[in-house]
């Protein structure tokens, strides 16, 4: 479970958010948690193709929503998201 730090100040969170890692400590790490490698290339594009494909389908669906619903876009998104769930897929 996460620790949840209790910060007295906005400074000492941002000088959180924005600490770094010295290289030497890098350097004297053990190298047997480092992932392996295993995407090739046809995975990697497959990958980039997919992301892609995903986005179009959320910026499709918000051209319809804006020409077609109106103000209702919100009943037309709920009526999408039940008949997603009931296709079983």
């Amino acid at each position: 479970m996460a620790e949840f730090r209790n910060y007295k100040n906005d400074q000492s969170l941002i000088k959180t958010m924005l600490r770094r890692k010295k290289e030497s400590d890098l350097s004297t790490e053990p190298t047997k948690n480092q992932l392996s490698r295993v995407l090739g290339l046809v995975d990697l594009i497959s990958l980039g193709v997919g992301s892609t494909l995903g986005l179009g389908a959320y910026v499709l669906a918000g051209e319809v929503a804006v020409k077609f619903t109106g103000p209702a876009v919100v009943l037309s998104f709920a009526f999408a998201a039940v008949a997603s769930a009931l296709s079983g897929n």
